[in-house]
């Protein structure tokens, strides 16, 4: 007879209270990804503003970060302009948003479910 292997089944026995560790945690994870990511965006419209643009580059802020039905919304504001400089910093994070949220998800899962 073959021998198929060992199967530590206390792991199963633990996965409901981990996922409902993970549950009670999951809005926090969510809300400090979503900073970070405003955080990105931010630095990332400050470092493509062109350093001859002083005032521009000084008028950054990161306002208000809000959860809506469809997601969230994050407010980046320069008083004296730069919105194409906003959409440029906009598109690279959004290349990378998916990669990047995996990457935290996954560990954020593997970490969670000890």
């Amino acid at each position: 007879m073959a021998k198929w292997g060992e199967l530590d089944y206390r792991k199963w026995e633990r996965f409901p209270a981990n996922l409902k560790v993970m549950q009670d945690k999951m809005p926090s994870f969510m809300d400090a990804a979503v900073k970070e990511l405003a955080n990105r965006l931010l630095k990332r419209a400050v470092l493509l503003t062109p350093k001859e643009a002083t005032e521009i580059r000084k008028g950054w802020k990161l306002g208000k970060i809000s959860w809506n039905n469809k997601g969230c919304e994050i407010q980046v504001t320069n008083a004296i302009g730069g919105e194409e400089i906003l959409s440029l910093s906009a598109a690279q994070i959004n290349r990378e948003l998916r990669s990047r949220v995996s990457s935290k998800l996954e560990t954020f899962i593997t970490k969670g479910a000890r």
